[in-house]
């Protein structure tokens, strides 16, 4: 193949068209001695990571050879297809006009929207904090005091939560309470209860239509619906991390289907209320991370489904009545709500003022950053080398071509992302750097190592770490909660939660001056199709 195509290429101004799906020969001819700026290289088909579909790549293609010079014949690109005129009934003019005029927001929903950009970087920043509440009444005889709702209970079969069944009853409200056993074969039916009681395996997706079919055979349509089947902190901590989150990431979707099943039969507002314990980090209750993930999910499901209000209440070891005061109570616009006694804590956010050098960045210094080819981890490599003349190791999943191709690679338009990240590296080294790219998976705790290893070989030593790996742009980051899956779940989880626990394993004991964990604006904001990629980052 080399000679074939030197031969060509010695030819003069040539267009190369690669016949097929991906573009391995043209991106071999590029790499050729005799390939020059002039010589055009192009593709017929998409390569199979692009999302492009076929006819609109060939017909791209069919352009570009166009605008330079090619011809073809148009009545041979067409030949074959049938045109079919369908007439379309006459309408009146009857300069009616029909416009929807926006209505006006009110005072604390304008008050919420910024007339314009905020230049002034001081106040760009915020900080997570928690502000203290009245906490809701404790009597019980509050819950009698409501219009009676239809509650459906996800609760364990011990404990405070477990027993708000018997409150609600006892207050007028009708209740279905679901137990969780991993044990069970189906769908089972509790007896010995003055409302209804099942139980099932909570991660078979089929349980859950079970579940569905016998509320509706039965007429129930849940008003209010309250998970609290999170697992505890001590029990979290001893299971992996792939298995934590697939556990919660089966039941969730499903437990939405059911409580959306009941708002469109209806068509009327419903609330989830998600037991979330250690999602206030006070400092001495241990944290949940499965919490956090759930809080991150609890932000896209009522942006997804609007008439689904979704709370997220962090009651670790607080007395019955206040679960039952908090839920019973009037709702305020509290979406994240923590108990430590009887004190009530709401989320918030406070602005910090910025530090344009806080002093943790040692000049000169040597930095790992995962995720280094990506958009953020190559940003993050040309200001580190910028402004402190630092070593950049740009841990990656991906290779990157030997610098002598780069050249050719730049101009490239059939693999964008490839050129985006060479322009990138270019920019690092136009700013004095000489980046040293990584293959490596950032989960495997070996990977990591091995690559740690390999940067204090060459700089001798490691300052910090900036772990700013992701999955972003992929089909799991834009999957609505209808559609999505484990492998979804498991593969935004992998880079952010799964490479953070590999970094902690390889860098205990290590000396570093700072270690950074990247997120992202939807762990705060949440986003339509982000019900993977929000909660990885929350």
């Amino acid at each position: 193949f080399s000679e074939a195509i030197d031969s060509v290429l010695q030819k003069g101004d040539v267009l190369v068209l690669e016949s097929g799906p991906g573009r391995v020969l043209t991106s071999l001819g590029r790499l050729q001695a005799t390939c020059r700026p002039h010589h055009s290289f192009h593709t017929s088909l998409p390569h199979p990571r692009e999302d492009t579909p076929d006819d609109e790549h060939a017909l791209a293609t069919l352009g570009q050879l166009w605008q330079e010079g090619v011809s073809y014949d148009p009545a041979a690109y067409y030949a074959g297809e049938r045109r079919r005129r369908v007439p379309l009934p006459t309408y009146p003019f009857e300069r009616r006009r029909y416009w929807i005029e926006p209505q006006p927001l009110d005072a604390s929903a304008s008050a919420l929207l910024p007339a314009s950009k905020v230049h002034d970087v001081d106040r760009w920043l915020y900080l997570p904090s928690w502000r203290q509440t009245a906490p809701a009444s404790p009597s019980p005889v509050d819950a009698a005091q409501h219009a009676p709702e239809q509650w459906l209970l996800f609760v364990p079969e011990e404990g405070p939560a477990a027993q708000l069944a018997d409150d609600l009853a006892a207050a007028g409200h009708a209740v279905v309470a679901v137990h969780a056993d991993p044990s069970c074969r189906q769908l089972e039916v509790v007896e010995g209860h003055p409302w209804r009681a099942y139980r099932f395996a909570p991660d078979q997706d089929g349980h859950y239509v079970s579940l569905l079919a016998e509320l509706e055979a039965q007429g129930v349509r849940p008003d209010r619906i309250v998970y609290a089947w999170t697992t505890p902190a001590e029990d979290a901590a001893s299971q992996p991390v792939s298995a934590r989150h697939a556990s919660v990431f089966r039941r969730i979707p499903a437990l939405i289907r059911v409580g959306w099943h009941s708002v469109l039969q209806e068509n009327r507002a419903l609330t989830l209320d998600l037991g979330t314990p250690g999602l206030y980090d006070d400092g001495v209750s241990a944290i949940v991370p499965e919490s956090y993930a759930l809080a991150g999910l609890s932000l896209v499901v009522p942006q997804e489904l609007p008439d689904l209000h979704v709370r997220c209440l962090d009651m670790a070891s607080v007395p019955r009545s206040a679960w039952l005061a908090e839920l019973v109570a009037p709702p305020d616009r509290a979406r994240f709500v923590a108990y430590r006694g009887a004190r009530r804590w709401v989320r918030s956010y406070e602005p910090v003022p910025s530090s344009e050098r806080s002093g943790l960045i040692r000049p000169q210094g040597t930095y790992l950053i995962t995720g280094g080819l990506g958009d953020v981890g190559l940003l993050l490599a040309r200001h580190l080398v910028r402004e402190f003349a630092a070593n950049v190791v740009l841990m990656s999943r991906s290779e990157v071509p030997h610098r002598e191709a780069w050249e050719a690679l730049r101009h490239d338009s059939s693999d964008p992302w490839l050129r985006r990240r060479i322009e990138g590296l270019r920019r690092i080294e136009e700013a004095g750097g000489q980046p040293m790219v990584v293959v490596g998976d950032v989960g495997s705790e070996q990977d990591v190592r091995r690559v740690l290893s390999e940067a204090r070989d060459r700089f001798g030593r490691v300052d910090g770490v900036l772990h700013a790996a992701a999955v972003s742009g992929a089909a799991s980051s834009e999957r609505t909660l209808d559609a999505l899956t484990l492998d979804d779940v498991h593969e935004q989880f992998y880079a952010k939660v799964q490479g953070a626990r590999a970094l902690a394993a390889a860098l205990r004991g290590a000396d570093l001056d700072v270690c950074v964990l990247f997120s992202a604006i939807a762990a705060v904001l949440g986003g339509l199709g982000f019900g993977a990629y929000a909660p990885a980052n929350a």
